[in-house]
């Protein structure tokens, strides 16, 4: 009798042991989101750029171009990225844009550049955040910024932007 309440209690622990170390699987993280769309942000933030009245007065207060140095778009992100693609992007409507002059980070020019310009990827899984922001050199304040969010709609498995 003895042996089969112990028999009976070890298979009750076993079991409940058991069952306690059951957990559900996590559904995997979604992909990052691709590297056209966030393309397609960074456009559409250096389009805003170039809108904005720190740009478009600039010219006629200084009479000349504002000269930006434009870093930049780092990952802040655990995802794999192409970031440089973003970076370039951004680099390639500031010069086609015509409305300012542009110098590469780190390079030298004949005069100190008037704006810094730089971007941030932050977000983790189902939420991405991209930032572009300029900072006036002279003075270290911010000029200008502008941040999309990017959001995982999981039910229809893709990406979308928030405008």
């Amino acid at each position: 009798m003895k042996n089969a309440l112990t028999a009976t209690l070890c298979i009750t622990a076993a079991g409940l042991i058991m069952t306690g170390c059951v957990t559900t699987p996590r559904p995997s993280p979604p992909p990052p989101p691709p590297v056209d769309m966030l393309m397609d942000v960074a456009s559409r933030a250096t389009q805003e750029l170039l809108k904005n009245p720190v740009v478009t007065g600039f010219e006629a207060k200084n009479k000349r171009k504002p000269l930006i140095e434009a870093g930049p778009v780092a990952n802040a992100t655990r995802a794999r990225i192409a970031i440089e693609q973003v970076s370039e992007r951004v680099m390639d409507a500031l010069l086609d844009s015509n409305q300012v002059d542009v110098m590469a980070t780190n390079m030298t020019a004949d005069r100190p550049p008037d704006y810094f310009l730089d971007g941030l990827i932050l977000g983790q899984e189902n939420t991405y955040t991209f930032q572009l922001r300029m900072n006036e050199v002279k003075t270290a304040t911010r000029a200008w910024g502008r941040s999309y969010t990017i959001r995982y709609d999981a039910p229809k498995g893709n990406w979308n932007i928030d405008l």
